[in-house]
């Protein structure tokens, strides 16, 4: 590598040289001889936090791993396993990325769109009374309806339905209480229930998408 046009004078005093494309590579400080790629380059990509599996089922609870975009995550960037942006990162089908689980191509590392799944627990159910105990949940299709004692939470998912809940209780509250649901933060229905009342109790039927959030709390 010369510093004139006439190639008369090497370029000395430098141990690493980038070219147009910023490809970095090693120069003999000495003589001005270009060596060997170094393998990075003037790039530095965007770190995030992600999770990769090849099931939708169970990406979510993947180990997080740090990976690289070009800038900020959007579809159709590709996602890098190192900062200089060199490596896709390939092998999985399916990236989270905020919680939102997208496709991603195994062979490129090409973000794809969303596949309208979360991470985020779509169904969440809490039991706050001191001695009141829940069965099951009929009616919200996709989750696996289980018992709920006092004083727990139980989460999981559902895959979209229109539907009149049904709580079934196993042990009734002593005292007087309110069964309430929740559509994405809003509440859409509750039920006041007197103290023994251990009746099954039936909201009204809503409409939930696959990507909606139920909450139900009886207190």
């Amino acid at each position: 590598m010369y510093s004139d046009i006439g190639l008369t004078t090497p370029l000395t005093g430098y141990t690493f040289i980038a070219d147009n494309s910023g490809n970095i590579y090693q120069i003999n400080s000495g003589t001005g001889v270009v060596g060997a790629d170094t393998g990075s380059d003037c790039v530095a990509g965007t770190a995030g936090s992600y999770k990769l599996d090849n099931s939708t089922g169970t990406v979510c609870s993947a180990s997080s791993v740090t990976l690289y975009t070009n800038g900020v995550f959007a579809v159709g960037s590709i996602l890098y396993t190192d900062i200089s942006l060199t490596t896709p990162q390939t092998g999985f089908a399916y990236v989270v990325y905020s919680n939102v689980i997208y496709n991603l191509n195994s062979v490129t590392g090409q973000i794809g769109s969303s596949t309208g799944l979360s991470c985020t627990p779509l169904v969440t159910i809490q039991n706050n009374t001191v001695d009141g105990g829940m069965q099951t949940q009929n009616g919200i299709t996709g989750f696996a309806a289980q018992s709920v004692t006092p004083m727990t939470t139980v989460t999981g998912t559902h895959s979209g339905f229109t539907s009149a809940i049904e709580i079934v209780f196993a042990i009734p509250a002593s005292a007087s209480t309110v069964l309430r649901s929740f559509k994405n933060g809003t509440q859409v229905d509750f039920i006041s229930i007197a103290g023994g009342d251990g009746t099954n109790k039936t909201f009204s039927s809503q409409t939930y998408s696959t990507t909606d959030i139920l909450l139900i709390t009886w207190a």
